[in-house]
Order: structure tokens, then C-alpha cells, then sequence
């Protein structure tokens, strides 16, 4: 079917969304519709989402799941139903299962939002993969071929059928996608760094602790001076004596940024951790990481 309706850049952005978190829904009367599910914390993400299709997007909404006990939020986008999603739906969804249709268009853009929907980059061993299990080996196959067709990506396909971007190909990755990164909540998709290198000079490892004594976790020290977490841990447990040697191996999991501060996911609630008489503790939990956060600063040992 000829589209007369959306622009190449739509194309692309829909494209890249049902390689990732998007599709095509079939309607009970009509035609079908172009939707889109993401976290809370991605709202800006969908917002822009929003924007590209102006007058044809529906207002975002917001729904609660619960799944074992535990409730999940995530916002939902969705473009009114129109013939050409139609069409795609068969091709995307012959037997009512996803495929990738063998016609597919791999351009910068449509990777970029591929990535961002289904992308994980593992800074510390300079990886990135994208969920692709839910496809079939050869589709996978085929859009392997098609990275480096296109750009010149090698990648390989683990056990579980996930796409893994080579390690010689991770700059040229980062660098592909980076031009159309717009939003804060994907800015650990694009950090980079060039080698697993560990801290070396004095300088370096006094920096090290100094900044995990200041409250930054063992990740955002890694990101900050672009060296592997286990680096960072190694020159912690070394120096064990000039740090809080208790906290060390609760900071390596620590994913809020603040010392002391974790998220629990059984829970639903941010737990602050503290040192009281000298054994450890946790002191509660709290609806927000700023909470949790001030909370952490009434205890002795976490106080500069």
C-alpha cells in the first residue's frame, strides 16, 4: 500500500519501535494502531514520540499493572488507527506472531530508536546488546547482516538469541546513535570509554576515594573517570584503610547514586542503609530516593 501519510523520519521512528517496545495493535472495528509502552522514568522519551506525529497521536496515558503482588506503572502511547498499520501488521505480524519483514529499511535512525526502546550498554565490559529473543534465529540472522551492510556493525548472537554488538564495532555503535539522543534518561546508553583500563597514578586512586567517600557510588565513579566497576571495587578493597571498609560491597550494587541509598524492588521502596555502633544497619524505607537519602545523613558514619 503507497503512504501518502507519514513522513520518512515517521517511518523510521515506527520502524525502530516495533524492532523494540512498539506495536501494531489490531482494533475490534477498523483499522489498526500504532502504540508504544514505556517506564515512567521514560516519559520524555514518549513526549517526543508524541511530537513527531503532531495531531495524530492520542493523549499519553498512564496504567498500573500488578504482577506477583507488585505494582508496576508504565506511560502508553498510541497513534489513531489508520489503513497503512493495516498493512504493516501483516508484515509485521503474518501469523499473528512478531516477525521482521524481510523488506525492512535499517537506517541511522530507526537503530537509534531500536536501541533506545531495547539497547543495554554494558560500560564496564564495553558491550552492547539488543533484545532480540523474541525473534526468530533467522530474523536475527538477518538483521545482523543488515548492521553490517549498513554500517559496517559486526554482531553475534548469544544463547538466548540476544544481538551482541562486537567489541571492535562498540565506538562505532555509541557514535552512530549518539546524534539522536535527546534525553537525560538514556544518557548511560551513550557513555563510552576507550579500554578497560583500571586506575594507575596516585592521583587517580586518591580521586577514587575521594569521590566514593564524598557519596558517589562505585558506578558513577566507573562513568565519571571511564574505568570498569570492578576497577573502581579493586582500588576500594586495596585502600580499604582510608575507606569505610563495611560499605564497600553494598556500593558495588548501589544503583541511586547516593551512599547508603538502594532501591528495593520487592518492596517498592527506597532503603536507606547506616552504620550504628559500629555494626551495620538499615535504617528504613521510603517512598523517595531524597528520602531515603536525608535520612542516610542523620547516621554518624555517613556524615562528612
Amino acid at each position: 500500500m503507497k503512504n501518502d501519510t507519514f513522513s520518512a523520519q515517521q517511518l523510521s521512528i515506527i520502524t525502530g519501535s516495533l524492532l523494540g517496545d512498539g506495536s501494531i495493535t489490531r482494533q475490534k472495528y477498523g483499522d489498526s494502531a500504532f502504540v508504544k509502552n514505556q517506564c515512567i522514568a521514560h516519559r520524555a522519551y514518549l513526549d517526543w514520540h508524541s511530537q513527531q506525529f503532531s495531531s495524530m497521536s492520542c493523549a499519553i496515558k498512564t496504567y498500573s499493572t500488578i504482577t506477583e503482588g507488585k505494582i508496576y506503572y508504565r506511560n502508553v502511547f498510541r497513534v489513531k488507527a489508520h489503513p497503512f498499520f493495516s498493512t504493516l501488521r501483516q508484515e509485521w505480524y503474518p501469523n499473528g506472531e512478531k516477525v521482521v519483514p524481510f523488506n525492512l529499511i535499517l537506517d541511522p535512525l530507526t537503530l537509534a530508536i531500536w536501541y533506545f526502546d531495547d539497547g543495554s550498554n554494558v560500560l564496564s565490559a564495553r558491550r552492547i546488546s539488543l533484545a532480540t529473543y523474541c525473534f526468530s534465529k533467522s530474523n536475527v540472522q538477518f538483521l545482523s547482516d543488515l548492521m553490517l551492510t549498513n554500517f559496517g556493525i559486526k554482531c553475534y548472537t548469544n544463547k538466548k538469541n540476544v544481538l551482541i554488538v562486537h567489541t571492535e564495532s562498540y565506538k562505532s555503535m555509541i557514535d552512530l546513535v549518539r546524534p539522536y539522543m535527546l534525553w537525560s534518561c538514556f544518557n548511560h546508553k551513550i557513555s563510552y570509554r576507550d579500554s578497560l583500563a583500571s586506575p594507575s597514578c596516585k592521583n587517580d586512586i586518591d580521586k577514587v576515594i575521594s569521590l566514593y567517600q564524598a557519596g558517589e557510588s562505585v558506578e558513577l565513579i566507573a562513568n565519571k573517570m571511564k574505568v570498569s566497576r570492578a576497577s573502581i571495587y579493586n582500588q576500594l578493597q586495596k585502600n580499604r584503610k582510608k575507606v569505610d571498609e563495611s560499605l564497600i560491597g553494598f556500593a558495588l550494587n548501589n544503583s541511586s547514586g547516593i551512599r547508603g541509598v538502594c532501591f528495593d524492588k520487592e518492596r517498592n521502596k527506597w532503603l536507606a542503609y547506616g552504620k550504628i555502633n559500629g555494626k551495620n544497619v538499615k535504617i528504613g524505607r521510603f517512598d523517595t530516593r531524597e528520602e531515603a537519602g536525608t535520612a542516610v545523613q542523620t547516621v554518624p558514619a555517613f556524615v562528612s
